[in-house]
């Protein structure tokens, strides 16, 4: 049995969610939906499926076991409540709504109709990042201390009313879960406003977290060359990644500690040479989507399922609550 759905929203993203749905063993494209006419017969013709240009009609016509909701952020919540309210399963694009609140009420309504909400956190869907995990779940650095991110590019044209945080570092935010286990107990932003005035394009976020273990992230839509790094460093070593190329290296740490006569502790580390992390050669919105429709097929629990978009959204409302 095929998991029959269709993509809502033919913008940036939902151009490549269609593209990758249509091939995805398991899933079969039902229809596309966009309020504009032209758009959403045009992808309907390429794939071969039926066009719709609102959700309501959508929803009356087809019998959909899910839906792919790319639309704007500000749609998000009504979107996804009136899908849930048909018994259709959803995956929405990050954030997952524009509060806690709405956030909670569409957790809440996924679980009392069984039915699957899935947050399109894509970066947890990344093969380095996947690879990074696995040393962490492997024991390689021991106890994580510290992730340091940054996540930095030119000012994207499309974006009318979004903020660098709610756009770039709820990825970031979601990750630093994601590796160090928790969400953050504390949250403490800073923001700056370079290329426009009425919102953020530069923000740095210090989170801290109930194990002991900090995390930032940096963010910006001031830089002309893109890249997206993650630091992450342990008792036991320290891994890099560039969540572009996927290159990842980890430096394992080898020291000796001596306590001296007044009481402190020095530490020397001796010379070790890097080793290149072997990452699958995958793509990462692929594999979120794949994900997403064995979710739905076998009824398992999503790994950025409702509560891990409403953690990151949290704490990215955390941080942009203190900006002045």
């Amino acid at each position: 049995m095929k998991i029959k759905i269709a993509v809502l929203g033919l913008g940036n993203m939902g151009r490549h969610h269609v593209r990758h749905l249509s091939g995805i063993e398991g899933a079969e494209l039902v229809a596309v939906c966009d309020p504009s006419k032209e758009r959403a017969d045009s992808f309907a013709q390429e794939y071969n499926c039926k066009a719709y240009y609102d959700l309501s009609s959508l929803l009356d016509s087809e019998s959909l076991d899910a839906i792919d909701i790319t639309a704007p952020t500000s749609l998000h919540y009504e979107l996804a409540k009136q899908s849930l309210n048909q018994g259709v399963s959803v995956l929405v694009e990050k954030p997952i709504c524009e509060t806690t609140e709405d956030a909670d009420e569409l957790i809440q309504l996924a679980e009392s109709k069984n039915l699957t909400l899935m947050v399109g956190h894509i970066e947890r869907f990344n093969p380095a990042v996947v690879a990074a995990k696995q040393l962490i779940d492997d024991g390689k650095l021991g106890n994580v201390s510290m992730v340091i991110a940054r996540r930095a590019g030119r000012f994207p044209a499309q974006m009318k009313d979004a903020n660098v945080v709610i756009d770039l570092a709820v990825h970031d935010i979601d990750v630093l879960t994601y590796l160090i286990g928790e969400a953050p107990t504390d949250v403490v932003g800073k923001a700056g406003n370079v290329l426009v005035s009425e919102r953020p394009d530069m923000a740095s976020i210090l989170l801290s977290y109930g194990n002991g273990a900090q995390g930032f992230v940096h963010v910006n839509w001031i830089t002309p060359t893109p890249f997206r790094t993650l630091h992450i460093t342990g008792e036991k070593g320290h891994i890099e990644l560039n969540y572009a190329t996927k290159e990842t290296w980890f430096y394992p740490s080898k020291f000796t500690q001596q306590t001296h006569d007044d009481g402190n502790t020095t530490v020397a580390f001796e010379d070790q040479d890097p080793v290149q992390v072997t990452v699958e050669s995958a793509d990462q919105l692929r594999n979120e989507l794949e994900h997403f429709v064995n979710a739905v097929a076998t009824k398992s629990t999503p790994v950025t399922d409702g509560k891990a978009g409403r953690d990151a959204l949290s704490a990215a409302l955390s941080a942009l609550s203190q900006f002045k």
